[in-house]
């Protein structure tokens, strides 16, 4: 019960150190360069935006539909 204690106290203490303000470079740092084609560099909430190659939408999900389907190839081996 301690050890759950001990590893529930230090998950607990490493979420609590996020940072809740805007991103920012680091002092003396600058934003990455532009991308080519890009008239100034992206702006840091503009990077953590995923785009939708990134991150598609999922609208054939497969495993949605639990229910098992009669497959006349799953038959059983021979012997």
């Amino acid at each position: 019960m301690k050890r759950v204690s001990i590893i529930l106290f230090a998950a607990l203490a490493l979420a609590a150190c996020g940072k809740r303000q805007g991103l920012e470079p680091a002092a003396g740092k600058t934003l990455p360069v532009a991308a080519r084609g890009l008239s100034q560099p992206a702006q840091p909430d503009q990077l953590m935006r995923f785009n939708s190659q990134a991150r598609p939408n999922r609208i054939d999900d497969p495993n949605t539909n639990s229910e098992r389907r009669d497959d006349p190839f799953d038959l059983p081996p021979p012997g």
